[in-house]
C-alpha cells in the first residue's frame, strides 16, 4: 500500500535560533520505549550511528502496551492462531524466529517460559477444519494433532474433565509456545543497546509534543525538529513506535491520510490454576480479533488468565479518559470516510453480534456469567466463583482501517516516507506486533538506510549472530505490511 501524503512546509532556521550546534544533530530519534521502539534501538546499535535518542513518556521502558498486565504475553508464530490464513501464518513464523532466538539467548525464566500452545476444536465441523490446518502446517511447525481423549487429558487435563463424553474433541498442539514478559524484554534490549553504544541517550518522562520539518543552512539532507516540553531534538531520521499515537504522528507529517484507527481495549479475568499451557478455541479465519482464550500468567504461572474481552474505546490510553480529545482529533481528519468504513466493517464482517456480546461482558454480575459460559467451552468445570476481574489490566491497541477499501488491516502496519525520500517510519503494532518486533527492527533500519543513501551502514550479520541466528539460514524479515 503506497502512503497517502499531503505537502507540508519546511521551516528555515539556524543553530543560533535553536540554541544548538552542528554536534547536537542526532542521527536518529526513536519515539516510544515499548518492545517495538526498544527493538529499533537495539538494531540501530549495530549501525555506525553514534547520536541516537530514545524518547518515552513514561518513567521506564515497556510500561504501557508492553506491560504484562496489558497484553496476551504470547510469542505468536501462526501455528495455533486459527484466525490466520496459511500464508499469513507462515509470514508471522519467519519474523517471529528472530525474537525467539533473542529470548533463547537471554535465558531468564522471569522474561520468558516455554509452554505448550494449542487450538481446541469441538464438534465434527471444527475437528475437520483443525485437521486440515494440521495437514497444511505440519511441515513447517513442530505440531501434533490429537483426537484421543485419554491423550488430550494427559496433555491438558481440564480440557476433558467434566466434558460430555459424546462431544467430539481434538487439539492442535505446538511444543514451541513462548510466554513472554515484553516489558522486561524492552528493558533488556535497551540495556543491550546502551552496552554497545554508551553515547545513545534514553530520555524517560519525555512526551513528544510535535515534529516539524526544518532546514539549516550548510547542513545537507532533510532535518526534523522533535519538540517536547523539556527540550528539543534535531534529527536526520525518526523511528516512531508510539502505540495508539503512531498514526497520529504520521498524519501530523502528512502521511497515512488514507488510514483511520479503531481503538480496542481488552480486559482479563483471573481463574486460578486451570491450565498448563495456552489454549485457544477455534476461530474464524480472517478475524482481526482473537477469541477469548485461557493461559498461565508469566507473573504467576499458577494463575490462569481468561480473556481478552474486546471493548471499542473512545480514548487513546487505557483508563485515561482525558485522551478523548486526541481520539476525536484523529477521527475528525476523515470523519465521513471513517464513519462509512466503520459501518461497512461491522456489517461486512458480521461483527455486530460480536461487539454486542463483548459489551455485555462489562454488565455487573451478568457479564461475568457470560464470560463463564464462553470459558466453559474450554474448561467445562470452571465455576463462577473461580473468576475475578483483574483491576487495571488490559491495554488499548489501534486496529488500523484502510479508508479506501473500508476494511480492517490485520496485524501491524508500518507507514514510511521512503517513496518521498524522507527518513520517517511509523509503526502501529497490534498483535502480532510484539512477536515480530525484532524482525521489524531489522526491516526499519534497512528501510531507513536506503532513504539516507549511504550515510550509514548496518552490520546485519553481526546483529543476527548476536541473537543466535545462523546467518546462512536466517529468515528475511517480511515487509508486506509497509504502507
Amino acid at each position: 500500500m503506497s502512503p497517502s501524503r499531503k505537502t507540508f512546509a519546511t521551516r528555515a532556521t539556524s543553530f543560533a535560533l535553536l540554541a544548538m550546534t552542528r554536534e547536537d544533530i542526532r542521527d536518529a530519534v526513536v519515539i516510544g520505549a515499548g518492545v517495538s521502539g526498544a527493538a529499533d534501538l537495539l538494531t540501530l546499535s549495530f549501525t555506525n550511528m553514534e547520536r541516537v535518542a530514545l524518547l518515552e513518556r513514561h518513567t521506564g521502558a515497556g510500561m504501557e502496551n508492553s506491560h504484562p498486565l496489558y497484553n496476551a504475553q504470547t510469542s505468536h508464530d501462526g501455528s495455533t492462531e486459527t484466525n490466520y490464513d496459511i500464508p499469513h501464518a507462515l509470514e508471522v513464523k519467519a519474523d517471529a524466529e528472530l525474537l525467539r532466538a533473542l529470548l533463547k539467548k537471554v535465558n531468564d525464566p522471569q522474561l520468558w517460559q516455554k509452554r505448550m500452545r494449542m487450538a481446541l476444536a469441538l464438534g465434527e465441523e471444527q475437528v475437520q477444519r483443525l485437521a486440515a490446518r494440521y495437514e497444511a502446517l505440519k511441515e513447517h511447525y513442530p505440531l501434533s494433532f490429537v483426537t484421543d481423549r485419554a491423550e488430550i487429558e494427559k496433555i491438558e487435563p481440564k480440557l476433558v474433565l467434566g466434558r460430555d463424553p459424546s462431544e467430539k474433541i481434538a487439539i492442535l498442539v505446538s511444543k514451541d509456545g513462548f510466554i513472554v514478559n515484553y516489558m522486561l524484554l524492552a528493558q533488556r534490549m535497551i540495556s543491550l543497546a546502551l552496552s554497545r553504544k554508551p553515547g545513545f541517550e534514553v530520555c524517560y518522562n519525555t512526551e513528544v509534543a510535535g515534529v516539524e520539518r526544518i532546514a539549516i543552512e550548510g547542513v545537507d539532507g532533510p532535518l526534523y525538529l522533535v519538540k517536547t516540553k523539556k527540550r528539543q531534538f534535531v534529527t536526520r531520521a525518526i523511528f516512531c513506535a508510539a502505540g495508539t499515537y503512531s498514526l497520529d504522528y504520521a498524519q501530523s507529517m502528512g502521511y497515512g491520510t488514507n488510514l483511520g484507527a479503531v481503538m480496542l481495549g481488552g480486559s482479563f479475568l483471573s481463574a486460578g490454576n486451570q491450565v498448563r499451557g495456552k489454549v485457544y478455541p477455534m476461530q474464524e479465519e480472517g478475524l482481526s480479533f482473537a477469541e477469548m482464550h485461557i493461559d498461565p500468567d508469566i507473573l504467576d504461572m499458577r494463575d490462569s488468565r481468561v480473556g481478552p474481552t474486546i471493548e471499542f474505546c473512545l480514548w487513546m490510553r487505557a483508563r485515561m479518559l482525558r485522551t478523548f480529545p486526541d481520539f476525536v482529533r484523529i477521527n475528525l481528519r476523515s470523519p465521513w470516510r471513517m464513519l462509512k468504513s466503520t459501518i461497512s466493517i461491522l456489517f461486512a464482517n458480521k461483527l455486530l453480534a460480536f461487539v454486542a456480546l463483548h459489551l455485555s461482558y462489562r454488565i455487573p454480575i451478568l457479564g461475568k456469567w457470560l464470560v463463564l459460559r464462553k470459558a466453559q467451552r474450554i474448561i467445562p468445570t470452571l465455576r463462577y466463583r473461580d473468576l475475578t476481574w483483574r483491576r487495571n489490566a488490559g491495554g488499548i491497541r489501534p486496529q488500523i482501517v484502510d479508508l479506501s477499501t473500508k476494511k480492517l488491516i490485520m496485524g501491524s502496519v508500518t507507514i514510511t516516507g521512503e517513496e518521498n525520500g524522507e527518513p520517517l517510519i511509523y509503526n502501529s503494532t497490534p498483535s502480532p506486533g510484539a512477536s515480530i518486533s525484532v524482525a521489524n527492527g531489522v526491516r526499519d533500519v534497512e528501510t531507513m538506510l536506503r532513504v539516507l543513501d549511504g550515510r550509514y551502514v548496518f552490520d546485519k550479520t553481526s546483529f543476527l549472530r548476536s541473537i543466535g541466528i545462523d546467518c546462512s539460514i536466517a529468515p528475511a524479515p517480511s515487509d508486506e505490511k509497509a504502507a
